[in-house]
């Protein structure tokens, strides 16, 4: 029994939500953040802006064994353990500039829950598979570690300050935006006012005249002699 380990291309739909990803067109949509009409479709890569060229993937982890059949060795498919986006895993990035760069600030927290969620579902699929692999089950974790490590017990106390970090950050930024927003209502509020005010004085002006020109005529019909 091992550990088999695919690379899933992204197949250019679904863009993997990084500062330094854009899909890499040569025609007329080139760096344009929408899918490309070309065949075949442009596809996504990472760190074109700062001269690198990754191509972004999703790690596919697997049970596979050797079997015997009809003289020749072939791998049997055994459990799936999961799957997880290639970038959260540092492992994926050439060097650390390269993730600061296209990583962002938020990039070590969604690292964390991504291999986080990974491993609750490879745990539950292992724990399945006990009584098939026995001993094995040390080896198969271990092997699985070293491609996406375990959250150990301070990167887990380190996702909770993370995570409390980017709701605060959140709900600042939802402040600021309600602000902006005040801001420029106060301003339509102000404008209406003033316009209202102009119109308000150009509607006494336009009622002066209108009895002024009332009275006009009303003055020429009382000189008109009766017929």
């Amino acid at each position: 029994m091992f550990v088999r380990f695919r690379k899933l291309v992204s197949d250019g739909i679904r863009p993997p939500y990084l500062e330094g990803c854009k899909i890499a067109c040569k025609g007329w949509c080139r760096n344009r953040d929408f899918r490309c009409p070309a065949k075949p479709r442009c596809r996504w890569r990472i760190g074109l802006e700062h001269g690198f060229e990754l191509v972004p993937y999703r790690l596919d982890v697997s049970l596979a064994e050797n079997r015997r059949e009809t003289g020749r060795v072939k791998q049997e498919y055994v459990a799936h353990l999961g799957a997880i986006d290639a970038w959260m895993l540092r492992d994926f990035w050439e060097s650390d500039a390269l993730l600061k760069r296209c990583g962002g600030d938020d990039w070590q927290r969604r690292s964390i829950r991504a291999r986080v969620l990974f491993w609750q579902g490879a745990n539950e699929r292992l724990k399945q598979l006990e009584n098939r692999l026995g001993p094995d089950t040390k080896r198969i974790r271990i092997a699985v570690h070293n491609r996406v490590p375990w959250p150990k017990e301070p990167e887990r106390q380190m996702l909770e300050e993370l995570d409390a970090a980017h709701e605060l950050k959140f709900w600042l930024d939802a402040t600021e935006h309600s602000k902006k927003q005040m801001q420029t209502f106060d301003s339509v509020i102000a404008t209406a006012e003033k316009e209202k005010q102009e119109h308000s004085d150009q509607l006494a002006k336009d009622a002066a005249q209108v009895r002024f020109a009332t009275e006009a005529l009303m003055k020429i019909r009382s000189r008109r002699k009766p017929e």
